[in-house]
């Protein structure tokens, strides 16, 4: 049971895993630029044509499209690029000029150009508001007999300023998704740096479970009750004879796919390929499923596992700022705040959504299985659900990030997650939980009454308390120690009922 190759197999194949599913969210980030500006593209065209056709409608003849220019100084440029860069030095690069590309070298200037571009969208949304109100006063004082004039004059106001804010979200949301990758890719290179402290580091190696690195012991942490409990609930070690992740599409095979290219055919489907891949040959539907059975047995006890190990943490970070004062207290809970991130992106992967063919609970090429709200409206709102906590989970990550550096440049920060940073990221972690607690019962109300979806509500009732509950840290130290038993509550009540979860749905398969 405590077979410690197994517990190292276990490691080295979650430490790949999550290294692998970070390069995922990269390359998605990357690819959700042309879908975003391609919907506002269209939105914009929408709503041009609909006011335009009011404008007809009401007589008049749609004018072009005015947008009103906001450019700020060069000298706030490099001030805000000194200020978000953190750099002191007074040859540092400054923000593109308006009007070019910014360069491919630096993911900084790329986030910078956007928000620049969208503020000075904002502000000139805003001046062709006002010249639009005078227009409009204008035209109704010359033509008092014919109001519909001024009506046309509004009309066509509301519709510049709104292509033009629309302009801002877009570049406001194109900066972000650039944060995100730069993010991500700093996250990555943190918990794959070589941690050095005499003895502990050579130990480390010598048990073998290489460098001692943040995310090298965090999968270790993760990966002994893993192998421990998969023995003992279904008698062999995980992730045995498992294909490494490989989210890239495949020709025609949308899974998870196989590691070398022969094990399977260029037509084969996700689940054959799954079969294809593991030890021996499989050609059988029986075999597939098994295949199929056993990748989702084994996330879904990585994901459970993660998150009882991560309330755990929870329970005790959340007592820790009300003691934030001395020196090594403030060391273990940054660590302890690295160890929880690096958990919850384990539980992201072991809670990828269903797809038609391909049932959910493991990592696979989301985008491979396409859902509409039509086809298939659970699976559609269990899609949202997940896209919501995916992208307040990576927000987390690059705010986390973000502090990361303002602290490497000698800035006194507080370097804790969300629902616990300050005041305000605590309210904002409350906000969240709101909505998710919304797409969830959108998401339940969707499962049919004849599944006795009950334990599905409690679970996820449960699993809200923390965030519902995170304001009660800003009451004091009482609070924050009730907030921690809630936590610890929590964590172990949810791994009782997922476990059940698992169970059942496994015997479905």
């Amino acid at each position: 049971m405590f077979n410690w190759d197994d517990i190292l197999d276990t490691q080295k194949y979650l430490v790949k895993a999550i290294n692998d599913g970070f390069d995922y969210a990269a390359q998605q980030v990357e690819a959700l630029k042309a879908p975003v500006s391609n919907f506002v593209d269209d939105l914009q065209e929408t709503v041009e044509a609909g006011l335009n056709q009011l404008v007809e409608t009401l007589g008049g003849d749609p004018s072009e499209v005015q947008e009103s220019r906001f450019e700020l100084l060069e000298a706030v440029e490099w001030f805000l690029s000194k200020l978000l860069g953190g750099s002191k030095q007074d040859n540092a690069k400054p923000t593109p000029k308006l009007g070019t590309q910014p360069s491919e070298d630096s993911p900084l200037e790329h986030f910078l150009f956007h928000f620049i571009e969208a503020f000075e969208d904002a502000v000139g949304a805003v001046l062709r508001g006002f010249e639009g109100l005078g227009e409009t006063i204008a035209t109704l004082i010359a033509n008092p007999l014919k109001p519909q004039l001024a009506v046309i004059v509004m009309v066509e106001t509301l519709r510049d300023v709104v292509i033009q804010m629309l302009g801002a979200v877009e570049n406001l949301v194109l900066g972000f998704l650039d944060a995100i990758a730069e993010a991500v890719k700093q996250l990555k290179n943190l918990l794959n740096a070589e941690i050095k402290i005499p003895f502990i580091s050579d130990l480390f190696k010598l048990i073998g479970a290489g460098k001692l690195t943040p995310l090298n012991l965090t999968g270790l942490l993760l990966a002994i009750p893993v192998t421990v409990v998969s023995k003992l609930m279904f008698g062999e070690a995980p992730f045995k004879n498992e294909p490494p992740l490989n989210f890239a599409p495949q020709a025609g095979a949308q899974s998870i796919a196989a590691p070398a290219a022969n094990l399977r055919s260029a037509n084969a489907v996700g689940e054959v390929a799954i079969a294809q891949a593991v030890a021996e040959p499989r050609s059988s539907v029986q075999s597939a499923n098994s295949a199929r059975a056993n990748s989702i047995r084994h996330w879904g006890t990585t994901g459970l596992l993660a998150d009882v190990i991560n309330g755990c943490i929870t329970a005790y970070l959340d007592v820790l700022p009300e003691k934030a004062d001395d020196p090594y207290e403030k060391t273990a809970g940054f660590g302890f705040e690295i160890v929880s991130l690096v958990l919850s992106g384990y539980s992201w992967l072991a809670s990828f959504p269903s797809s038609p063919d391909f049932p959910g609970g493991r990592p696979y090429h989301l985008l491979a299985h396409k859902v509409s709200k039509s086809e298939n409206e659970q699976e559609y709102w269990e899609r949202v659900m997940w896209g919501w906590r995916t992208a307040v989970y990576w927000l987390d990550v690059v705010i986390f990030m973000g502090k990361e550096v303002a602290a490497a440049n000698g800035k006194e920060v507080k370097r804790q997650r969300l629902q616990r940073a300050d005041d305000v990221t605590i309210w904002v972690a409350f906000a969240f939980s709101i909505v998710d607690a919304g797409l969830a019962f959108q998401y339940l109300s969707t499962i049919p009454k004849a599944e006795k979806p009950g334990l599905e509500i409690a679970n996820e009732v449960v699993s809200w308390l923390p965030n519902l509950l995170s304001p009660m840290r800003v009451t004091g130290p009482k609070g924050a120690i009730a907030l921690s038993i809630v936590d610890g509550v929590a964590a172990f009540a949810n791994y009782t009922m997922g476990h059940r979860l698992l169970t059942d749905d496994l015997a479905e398969l």
